[in-house]
């Protein structure tokens, strides 16, 4: 099992560049992160910004970085454990 320690996050910088790159809207990406909106997706990259946690990058990372049937089996899982919510393809 991998255990994340010493967690750095990603810069403000970091962040508007992977906005840039990936060609996503702050509304998916914060639907990726799973974060309200592209509101709070700009407090990660404005002046003042806040430092993204964690599960939440790893949430956006797992979403540009897996198939949609590699979610699908981490979506299923996640309900094999118990929890219960309602899934959405992020807004376009």
């Amino acid at each position: 099992m991998r255990t994340i320690r010493h967690y750095a996050p990603p810069s403000p910088a970091d962040l508007a560049e992977l906005k840039g790159r990936a060609g996503r809207s702050s509304a998916e990406l914060a639907a990726m992160a799973g974060v309200s909106d592209g509101r709070q997706w700009r407090k990660y990259t404005g002046p003042e910004a806040r430092e993204m946690s964690a599960p939440s990058l790893f949430m956006l990372a797992a979403h540009l970085a897996l198939s949609d049937a590699e979610m699908d089996r981490v979506i299923a899982r996640m309900r094999e454990i118990g929890a219960s919510f309602d899934f959405e393809d992020a807004p376009r």
